[in-house]
């Protein structure tokens, strides 16, 4: 496993509080070209430890595995497709293809194996990897409301909206890596 390296990791640093002028600790995700973004703990009790650029026949590696993200680009806004766990003998691709149709309508068949998201429990200090997919579309199928999903969103980044923070952590790093490439 040499060859797999880090693209994203979290640090802790000191920092002066602008309102009180306290020394506060703040962590921050760093890329491995050197950019910066703030994080906060994420509201589902889970933080984001890094992402892991691998290739797709390593994943088996590393344990537990959890379920596949899938995110889908269009016309620079994304629509993000999550599932809590694979289902029995379903490989992590399978599992972010079928959870993306389910919940989103969507079927993509060119998702790209990005790497892994290294999560952890807050609670229970358990820690968890996430594969995760990308896609760009040219256009999305009509979303049709389901048991598991009410309505689906593009979103530009932009927006202020609600979002798991582990989740925008992933996304804000798949805008960079396309600014990478």
């Amino acid at each position: 496993m040499e060859h797999v390296r880090s693209l994203l990791t979290l640090e802790t640093i000191r920092a002066t509080s602008i309102c009180t002028g306290m020394s506060i600790s703040v962590r921050r995700y760093v890329t491995n070209k050197g950019d910066c973004f703030m994080i906060t703990k994420q509201n589902n009790g889970f933080e984001l430890i890094e992402l892991i650029e691998m290739n797709e026949m390593e994943i088996d590696q590393y344990h537990p595995l959890a379920g596949s993200y899938a995110i889908v680009e269009k016309n620079g806004s994304y629509l993000l497709g999550y599932n809590s766990m694979r289902e029995k003998g379903e490989t992590p691709r399978d599992c972010a293809q079928r959870e993306l149709h389910e919940e989103t309508g969507q079927f993509v068949e060119n998702l790209i194996f990005i790497g892994l998201a290294r999560v952890r429990n807050l609670l229970k200090n358990i820690e968890k990897f996430n594969p995760i997919f990308y896609a760009t579309v040219c256009t999305l199928h009509p979303f049709q409301q389901n048991e598991e999903t009410i309505a689906i969103r593009l979103w530009d980044l932009k927006d202020i909206i609600h979002i798991d923070q582990v989740d925008l952590a992933i996304l804000e790093y798949v805008s960079l890596l396309k600014l990478r490439d």
